[in-house]
């Protein structure tokens, strides 16, 4: 029955009442009279109770006359009144009030502007003390900074009762002894928000992290971003969360860490459509667009140019959805060739990541020598949303590498489902008819099950491949089935050597071997027989000089991959495709070959030529450049080439 105008009023009134009453039921208002001595030139007056009802004060003198406070600024947390008129002599106060009898600590908010750790410097008039060497030193005076904000609060509800709430943003900078100083962002807070990807420079909330710097070592516990220069094949860039240390010794420089990614790498790649500025949806490894784009971790290229992020800028970037949008500063069309190097989460598994690095050098730095191993591993013990049982282990244990080997059933019993289920095969019955439901999935040729459509709703229809009356476009038509393929968890390892000889400033060669173990399923030992494989590397370069203006210089390059290597980062520019015609960005199974001849004459004019070979299969590719770069006053970095390839297939 609809309330009338009188049931709102009253209920209304009820809730008013309740409002005025209730804090003066839970916390009772206590009187209270302070007699106050005010010297001459007291400008402020304390109380002798904080958390003031300000109404409730009447201020008089001893005299009896009653005190004016129209101007007066009383803060009632703190229980202090300020801009008193200082009186000429010493004067008695008598001051009553109400106040809220509660013991709760005040919030202490310390919240400093940023300012970058200095060293102090002495100042010119300070007296120079000096102290023999037989004396040690003492002092532990460190210019250590602190920001940051502690709160504490208290909510009241009239159903979840009264909860005490507390917080701690923390950030620390400088020095806790002579040669150790610290820089980090601490919090008790889990803020699962990512900042918007329209700025150039990002303000990541959540990023917690502790670094400590030594005279030759280098610690990080937290959240940090990782550039691991190895050569061409041993490279690494990820964002991770863990520990980091480094080691910068006469012996040699060493790194290690162990972390966990907030996601996983991989690479898109895409043309774009005429007049289309976007959204593009990114995808992951397995095709699917339901990820989430780890904010910062994107790199974007068009046509081999890098671009740069921010409203401003090139591209914006949706990370929650995975989208990106370019601005009309970067118009987009058909002969746009758009690449995409991102982190993503899809929620099945987290990472465990090892790895360690180790480079010295001999001879005055004449040769350099390093070696390293990086291990990327899939949590299958500890997965993010995926429930795994007994049993779907013992599929994937002997699914190998096969992940449409192990289903997850999704058939459930439901009394009001759409199916019904005769022989292991569901039936469709009617919406609400059935005694089962199920999710389907497409699995290809294993599939059973066609999609069918009626008026208002869609469902799935059960086709007997083995019967020969079924057309074969029917047969097609059936890649559905009632299961779920399990994500394989997968490991990939990365064993890198190089060398690096300059026996001179003009002549260098590099070399590198780089052997790769990957896991399709770690659950699984079988078809691991095609886990590894190797590539190598070879670069050299000679430069001489051809007058005191110019330099001519030479480059020469090898390198092959076997066809199970199985590189762990980008190791080729972005360009590489269509550097050599190639159908695919793979580079498994590759042999190739480049020479280049280059003219330097003051950085003012730059011509050369470079070729090479390409061979992966049968794919055979051959290229040449030549061209060069004008930079002068009136050709300002003008590019002029003329650029020729050969592909031959079969």
């Amino acid at each position: 029955m609809p309330a009338t105008n009188c049931q709102i009023v009253f209920f209304w009134r009820v809730i008013l009442f309740l409002l005025i009453l209730l804090p003066r039921i839970i916390f009772p208002n206590d009187w209270k009279t302070d007699t106050l001595q005010v010297l001459s030139g007291d400008s402020v007056i304390v109380l002798s109770h904080r958390y003031i009802l300000p109404s409730s004060i009447e201020l008089k003198y001893i005299t009896s006359d009653t005190l004016q406070f129209d101007s007066l600024k009383i803060d009632a947390l703190t229980g202090r009144i300020s801009r008193f008129i200082p009186p000429p002599n010493k004067v008695g106060i008598i001051a009553s009030y109400q106040f809220l009898n509660l013991n709760i600590p005040t919030q202490k908010i310390i919240n400093p502007p940023p300012r970058i750790y200095l060293p102090r410097r002495p100042d010119k008039n300070e007296e120079e003390i000096k102290v023999s060497s037989s004396k040690l030193k003492t002092s532990t005076n460190y210019d250590f900074l602190k920001s940051g904000t502690l709160y504490r609060g208290v909510t009241i509800g009239s159903e979840s009762g009264l909860s005490l709430k507390s917080g701690l943003n923390l950030e620390l900078q400088g020095k806790i002894s002579e040669d150790i100083s610290i820089i980090g962002t601490l919090t008790d807070q889990n803020i699962p928000i990512q900042p918007e990807g329209n700025t150039q420079t990002l303000d990541e909330i959540d990023k917690v992290f502790i670094k400590i710097k030594m005279p030759n070592e280098q610690i990080t516990l937290g959240d940090y971003e990782l550039s691991l220069p190895a050569g061409k094949l041993g490279s690494y860039h990820r964002k991770l969360q863990g520990i980091y240390g480094e080691s910068d010794r006469k012996f040699g420089k060493t790194a290690i860490g162990g972390a966990v990614t907030k996601g996983q790498y991989y690479s898109n790649f895409f043309n774009g459509e005429e007049g289309n500025q976007g959204p593009y949806q990114l995808c992951g490894k397995d095709g699917e667009t339901a990820i989430i784009v780890l904010a910062g971790t994107e790199k974007i290229w068009i046509n081999g140019k890098a671009l740069s992020r921010g409203e401003n800028a090139d591209y914006v970037i949706d990370y929650s959805t995975g989208e990106v949008t370019f601005n009309p500063k970067q118009l987009i069309t058909s002969e746009s060739r758009i690449t995409v190097d991102f982190q993503y989460s899809n929620f099945v598994y987290t990472k465990n990541i090892w790895l360690a690095k180790n480079s010295t050098s001999f001879f005055n730095e004449k040769l350099q020598l390093s070696a390293g191993f990086i291990n990327e591993s899939d949590d299958r013990e500890n997965p993010i949303e995926l429930q795994i049982s007994k049993s779907d282990k013992l599929r994937l244990k002997s699914a190998g590498d096969n992940e449409m080997a192990a289903l997850q059933s999704t058939i459930q019993e439901d009394s009001s489902g759409v199916y019904i289920l005769e022989d292991s095969i569901l039936v469709f019955a009617g919406i609400g008819k059935g005694t089962h439901s199920a999710v389907f999935y497409n699995v290809g040729k294993q599939g059973q099950y066609k999609k069918k459509y009626a008026a208002d709703y869609v469902f799935f229809e059960w086709v007997d491949k083995s019967d020969p009356s079924v057309s074969q476009s029917e047969k097609e038509e059936a890649v559905y089935l009632p299961a779920k393929p399990l994500k394989l968890p997968k490991k990939q390892q990365l064993y890198h050597v190089s060398g690096i000889l300059k026996p001179t400033e003009n002549f260098s060669i590099l070399s590198e071997f780089a052997i790769s173990d990957y896991d399709r399923n770690t659950f699984s030992s079988y078809d691991d027989l095609d886990n590894r494989g190797n590539a190598i590397n070879v670069e050299t370069s000679f430069s001489t000089p051809m007058s005191r203006i110019g330099k001519l210089s030479f480059s020469g390059k090898f390198r092959e991959e076997g066809e199970r290597f199985n590189p762990i980062d980008r190791h080729q520019v972005v360009e590489y495709r269509r550097k050599w015609d190639l159908p695919s960005d793979s580079t498994q199974g590759e042999k190739c070959y480049e020479g280049s001849i280059k003219y330097n004459l003051k950085d003012a004019l730059l011509c050369g030529i470079e070729g090479g070979a390409f061979s992966q299969g049968d794919i055979h590719s051959e290229r040449y450049k030549v061209g060069g770069t004008l930079n002068c006053k009136l050709f300002e970095k003008n590019e002029f080439y003329q650029e020729r390839i050969t592909r031959t297939d079969g």
